[in-house]
């Protein structure tokens, strides 16, 4: 056996022991697969940039509320656009939930306060905003997968199972596609609110801590505003 075999052997035996050391690595590993994607085939297209292509389709509605709030101050007084707005006595007014975009909204002021560093007019769609959207993506996604291993993890499930549900999930479902292509639409985010759900509330049955039933509370709610329907968790 070679040093190399030696110590991958002593590596694999180390993180073995240390299975959420191991999850970690292997969440890390996916989001850098993912990362890649996004650069060459969302960020880029044929190598030039293509920014104005992230925030898109129903993800612009989830999206819309933190420029109208944050930026024009104004949401009452929207342009007429059938597939975003509803028509409310008189007024159009945003008909998507605000869940997805307050789970956005720590991404989109990195973006404002980036923009106004370096004295750039704010708009709200320029590819700082369109760039911090796809990382918030990425972000929730990540975390999601990780919480997700870590529960398995606790719950007595086999490491090398564990690995290969998260991989499964990872290049075998549509969060593929809603984190690399479509990351402003609320499916990732509502994966995120629902494994840190989940996780808590078997934190709150094991301990029954307070601080648990706190963040019980708080992770349903953001799963009610992102989708009230999934409130059936």
């Amino acid at each position: 056996m070679t040093s190399f075999q030696e110590r991958l052997r002593v590596r694999l035996i180390s993180l073995s022991q240390n299975p959420i050391k191991a999850i970690w690595i292997a969440c890390t590993l996916i989001s850098m697969v993912y990362g890649v994607l996004v650069y060459a085939f969302v960020w880029h297209d044929n190598g030039k940039p293509r920014f104005e292509r992230i925030i898109k389709s129903d993800g612009l509605g989830y999206y819309r509320y933190l420029p109208d709030i944050f930026i024009t101050n104004d949401i009452k007084n929207l342009p007429d656009d059938a597939l975003h707005f509803a028509k409310v006595d008189g007024h159009n007014v945003n008909k998507y939930y605000v869940g997805t975009a307050i789970s956005m909204l720590p991404f989109f002021t990195a973006a404002v306060i980036w923009e106004k560093s370096f004295g750039m007019a704010t708009d709200g769609r320029s590819p700082p905003f369109q760039i911090t959207v796809s990382l918030a993506a990425l972000f929730y996604f990540c975390f999601g997968l990780f919480l997700l291993g870590r529960l398995l993890i606790e719950q007595s499930f086999p490491l090398k199972w564990v690995l290969v549900t998260l991989f499964a999930i990872a290049f075998g479902t549509n969060l593929l596609t809603y984190s690399v292509e479509l990351p402003s639409m609320s499916h990732v985010y509502s994966w995120f609110w629902i494994n840190a759900f989940f996780y808590a509330y078997t934190k709150l049955i094991h301990r029954n801590q307070k601080k648990w039933l706190m963040l019980c509370a708080f992770t349903f709610a953001m799963i009610v505003l992102i989708r009230p329907v999934n409130g059936l968790v």
